[in-house]
């Protein structure tokens, strides 16, 4: 809905295959069609945003994986939770399978990268970025 150009097709189907041995859970953002990425994907059945989930769900042994959305980040923040969260910008914005050259695109994946540089600069230290496929599989496998 909000005309990003993020192939997120191609990236759930990478994230669930690097995801072998873990249970893989989609929460989509509230304006979000359920059948969004087909019926072989267990979908979260909430309308509350993510940072609400936490109060609302168990989610302590959860793996955050996103794109672009900085709410991964708040659970930290907000709540003092340090659940490892895979934010995946930086592998988006340098990979054409996963996003286009357009500018729009561009900025928002450079401006949630500088986000997190300065999330990490203040001491956080529960956000990885990967810059490219392969070192998401490193940290999907927990290698």
């Amino acid at each position: 809905k909000d005309d990003y150009q993020i192939n997120e097709d191609n990236i759930l189907n990478l994230v669930k295959e690097y995801s072998l041995d873990k249970n893989f859970l989609v929460k989509l953002h509230p304006r979000t069609s359920a059948d969004r990425y087909g019926l072989d994907t267990k979908i979260l059945k909430t309308d509350l945003p993510l940072e609400l989930c936490f109060l609302a769900y168990d989610l302590r042994n959860t793996i955050i994986v996103s794109c672009i959305s900085t709410a991964s980040f708040t659970p930290s923040m907000i709540f003092g939770l340090e659940n490892e969260v895979i934010l995946l910008s930086e592998m988006v914005r340098n990979d054409r399978e996963f996003s286009s050259e357009d500018e729009r695109t561009q900025k928002v994946l450079i401006g949630v990268s500088e986000f997190y540089e300065r999330y990490r600069a203040i001491g956080y230290q529960n956000v990885l970025m990967p810059k490219d496929i392969r070192e998401l599989k490193s940290i999907l496998r927990g290698e």
